[in-house]
């Protein structure tokens, strides 16, 4: 497992944003269990100007067809032009999310995974000027400065590189391309000590993700650069196509991972899991202001308050108890009304989620000897606590699930 990723979004532009700051991001690292923020960096950081001084607090469509512009430093790419680039954006994400979530995963002794994702949604403008970085040398300068910038201003050095957010989106970004910029990031970045995973191809569309897949493959240089072939669940997202995305990760010797999608739950997590073979997820926003609950974001920020949003709280079952580093191991049931996803974390101890769809007593075998604590996420109860049970010598556990729900079972 890879992590429990957010995009670092959380009200941070909103005036009352201190006032929610400190719960929200306690809640979401020593309750939820988000250890994997998706750090955006827009395309327009590369200008003359600093669109987001400008940028109102509600983006309207003209704004945020500014912000993805790109004005080129200078007309060699091998040389970073002081003053053409402009990090304001990401700065303020930085120091009100970003940094404030890695010292309590540090405080915890654990390490925060940032997935530096550049987006470039420039099919929002009515026309589209000039754009520097679909050249690979010039968008592998554009990384570098990124990467420079954070390392000297924050101590700050991303785990990876998402290289395109939705590049089926519209048609300038191929899987060629996709490819091509990989290899020269890579080398770019090499050369001045950094050495981030990349996470591609990142399609809206799962099914047209696989034909990216396969055109980035065919760049030479790419398959050992590549630890993450991402996928949106946006459009058609079949149990053959996820087969197929697992197939071709085994293949090229990278994990998996599903990266956004508004509107997943528990029930789209575990398909992922076990037919995608996914070792990250993200379901959107990790928190932001308003009422109405349509699945983008983990927590509601209602009167000032951090709530969990209704699908958050069974996602919980998963987040909470399986760690970075996890491996999933095979589990079976023999009934249809009990699904069951196993998991060893990195320090040994066991994890099994359980989707059950009927009340009922469960045997569970193959366990490891020892006590287990139980958690259950009902319509009517959030991470409720249930009495511990002890595996014998057998490694048999016998327990009751009291309602439909989710149920963890976890080695204490």
């Amino acid at each position: 497992m890879a992590g429990w990723e957010a995009v670092a979004q959380a009200g941070q532009r909103d005036p009352g944003f201190d006032g929610w700051r400190n719960s929200l991001l306690d809640q979401a690292v020593n309750d939820l269990g988000i250890n994997r923020l998706g750090l955006a960096v827009r395309s327009g950081s590369e200008n003359s100007s600093d669109y987001y001084a400008g940028v109102p607090t509600t983006e309207t469509v003209e704004s945020r067809c500014q912000s993805y512009l790109t004005v080129n430093d200078n007309s060699d790419p091998r040389i970073i032009a002081s003053g053409g680039f402009h990090f304001s954006e990401i700065d303020t994400t930085v120091v009100k999310v970003v940094l404030p979530m890695k010292q309590r995963l540090e405080s915890r002794g654990e390490h925060l995974f940032v997935n530096l994702t550049y987006v470039s949604f420039l099919r929002q403008c009515s026309t589209i000027p000039p754009y520097v970085h679909r050249e690979p040398s010039e968008y592998a300068e554009f990384m570098l400065a990124v990467f420079l910038h954070l390392r000297d201003t924050y101590g700050l050095v991303p785990d990876a590189v998402e290289v395109i957010l939705e590049p089926d989106a519209w048609d300038t970004w191929t899987g060629t391309m996709i490819g091509r910029a990989i290899v020269a990031t890579a080398a770019r970045l090499s050369s001045a000590g950094f050495h981030p995973t990349f996470v591609a191809p990142s399609t809206a569309d799962l099914g047209r993700g696989l034909q990216y897949i396969d055109d980035m493959y065919n760049v030479p240089g790419v398959q050992p650069l590549v630890g993450e072939l991402a996928y949106h669940r946006y459009g058609v997202t079949s149990d053959d196509g996820l087969a197929g995305l697992a197939q071709r990760a085994a293949v090229h010797g990278a994990r998996t991972s599903m990266l956004e999608h508004i509107g997943s739950g528990v029930d789209d997590l575990y398909t992922d899991l076990t037919i995608g073979q996914v070792s990250a997820w993200q379901q959107f926003a990790l928190a932001t202001p308003g009422e109405g609950d349509a699945g983008g974001r983990y927590y509601a920020i209602i009167n000032g308050q951090a709530v969990l949003a209704s699908r958050t709280r069974y996602l919980r079952q998963y987040f909470r108890y399986v760690r970075m580093g996890a491996r999933r191991v095979a589990a079976r049931s023999d009934s249809p009304e009990l699904r069951p996803v196993g998991f060893q974390n990195a320090d040994g101890q066991i994890a099994v989620v359980m989707h059950a769809d009927r009340a009922g007593a469960i045997e569970l075998r193959g366990l490891r000897p020892g006590r287990y604590g139980m958690s259950i996420t009902t319509l009517t109860a959030t991470g409720a606590e249930l009495s511990p049970v002890v595996a014998g010598s057998d490694g048999v556990l016998r327990l009751t699930a009291p309602a439909v729900g989710v149920l963890t079972v976890y080695h204490q």
